[in-house]
């Protein structure tokens, strides 16, 4: 039992013993303990990292690694201005008008912004993420009322002392 001391759980000593795993598995990436999962999947009873950070870094060596081995070059911006430069003799090179009409196929105007099931979509995730459309628009009410109330106690009082005016004048 001496090797299953840095098990966690009673549980986790079971499984331990029952798939005969001598050593705790470590973090690809830092050599940390990892986490036991508890039931067997396609990576075996334990995580394969410490933490989101250390699966991060990994996937981000492994696709860096990747792109090296397919393109020679793991900066894949280099190779695109290349490939527009020779085409287009512009590094920088979009074919706006390409754009323009897929727009318009696809949404019926120049931008997807257009599109008016798209500009309903846009107004209702301005508002759901927030509060309720209705109390939004209940405070917006409100407060062009205010603005309007304001507006003519403003002009009443001007009202007033023109009559002032007029009275002190005559």
């Amino acid at each position: 039992m001496n090797r299953y001391r840095d098990s966690l759980s009673p549980q986790e000593t079971l499984r331990i013993m029952e798939y005969d795993i001598e050593v705790r598995p470590k973090c690809v990436v830092c050599g940390n303990n990892v986490r036991y999962v508890g039931k067997p999947d396609s990576n075996g009873l334990f995580k394969q990292f410490c933490s989101k950070s250390c699966a991060n870094k990994y996937n981000y060596e492994k696709a860096k690694k990747t792109k090296i081995e397919k393109y020679g070059s793991s900066n894949n911006e280099q190779k695109r201005k290349q490939t527009c430069l020779e085409k287009y003799g512009d590094k920088n090179y979009n074919n706006h008008e390409q754009t323009v009409r897929t727009n318009i196929e696809r949404y019926g105007g120049v931008a997807p912004a257009c599109n008016e099931e798209i500009q309903k979509y846009r107004f209702f995730l301005a508002f759901s993420s927030r509060e309720p459309l209705r109390e939004h628009l209940r405070r917006y009410i409100v407060k062009e009322e205010m603005k309007l109330m304001q507006r003519k106690n403003k002009q009443h009082l001007k009202d007033m002392e023109m009559r002032i005016i007029e009275i002190l004048i005559k």
